[in-house]
């Protein structure tokens, strides 16, 4: 089964906080779906994003930017849908009040055990670079194996959004921005299909004016066709208990 790209939902803040939740209401979530979810704030003195008290927790960090002499903050998650409720907190801990930007993207027919295959930085990576307006994606490399979707995303400190782009040969999940607060913050996510194993070439997002940026690659690891066996039985069993019960 090949990896499929769902659906995806954009969630702002324009106004100043140290709390925010990111939105999946506009999704339809099925059991086993896979989550990447790209927040990015403004400057801020607090060193990196933290989960709130709320979060449901987190199958994989891809990037927590901590550096507090530098702008802006961005943070990368993967997170396995399992079917129950999940609340997406995020906060800055030190209580700096800034505005907030996060795109939620959908995906099915991830692996559910190892949704980013590898380890930092060979196989997936985050970067920081000063004053850019061609954010790039540091170049990655696939491991043995095929059916890889290439994601790269960016956050940037800067609201001047309408003509940025994403990399050549990348498709775009969106792109936009926070507005509204003193600085102000812009990020995107973008992804590429049929990578298979060996280098995934670095790769350059346009934008408008010349901010710092925060920029991740990864990849997402396609499900094995064992691993959908037994999502599928486990929820045929879901099913058979349910009808059971009506009897």
């Amino acid at each position: 089964m090949a990896i499929s790209f769902i659906g995806h939902e954009v969630s702002i803040s324009s106004t100043n906080s140290n709390t925010f939740t990111v939105s999946t209401s506009a999704l339809t979530l099925v059991s086993g779906d896979v989550l990447h979810v790209s927040v990015t704030t403004d400057a801020t003195t607090d060193a990196g994003i933290d989960l709130g008290a709320g979060h449901s927790g987190v199958n994989t960090n891809v990037y927590n930017f901590t550096d507090i002499t530098s702008d802006p903050r961005k943070r990368d998650d993967i997170i396995v849908y399992t079917g129950s409720a999940i609340t997406l907190d995020y906060e800055l801990a030190g209580l700096d009040a800034e505005t907030w930007h996060a795109i939620v993207s959908q995906w099915r027919g991830v692996d559910n055990t190892t949704p980013v295959p590898g380890s930092s930085p060979t196989n997936y990576r985050g970067d920081y670079e000063a004053l850019t307006n061609s954010p790039t994606a540091q170049a990655i490399t696939a491991p043995a194996g095929s059916g890889y979707v290439a994601v790269t995303s960016y956050g940037q400190q800067e609201d001047d959004f309408d003509t940025n782009g994403e990399p050549t040969g990348y498709t775009k999940v969106a792109i936009s921005a926070s507005g509204g607060g003193t600085l102000d913050c812009s990020g995107g996510v973008a992804y590429r299909t049929g990578i298979s194993a060996g280098a995934v070439a670095a790769a350059d997002w346009t934008t408008l004016a010349a901010e710092d940026a925060n920029i991740t690659h990864f990849l997402l690891n396609p499900a094995s066709d064992a691993s959908i066996q037994n999502l599928l039985m486990g929820a045929n069993l879901g099913k058979s208990l349910l009808k059971g019960a009506n009897l």
